[in-house]
């Protein structure tokens, strides 16, 4: 991936996770967790230059994420904070004050 793919895909990845999963018509539940192969899905309908995307790079993407913007677990990914709309994130709330 290049920066510039990187920094395409990690946009998209927090406006949909963030303020507008209907966009892609993605479903997301109650605690903002997404389907991956979904979200590749729509994303290669919407730009199908990006038709090499794969769960490997999503799960890189947020693995390498910075700022922790990102959880995956069993193919699901979500937004850790940020979002537009109310979400349960049922973060572990250990060691804060």
């Amino acid at each position: 991936m290049s920066d510039r793919e990187l920094e395409h895909i990690g946009r998209s990845m927090a406006g949909v996770l963030r303020h507008f999963p209907e966009r892609f018509n993605l479903e997301m539940d109650e605690h903002g967790w997404v389907d991956v192969r979904a979200f590749i899905s729509a994303m290669v309908e919407r730009q199908p230059r990006l038709h090499w995307l794969r769960m490997h790079h999503i799960v890189a993407i947020v693995e390498t994420d910075p700022k922790g913007r990102y959880q995956f677990s069993n193919g699901k990914m979500r937004a850790t904070y940020g979002h537009s709309f109310d979400v349960e994130l049922d973060l572990p709330t250990d060691g804060i004050p």
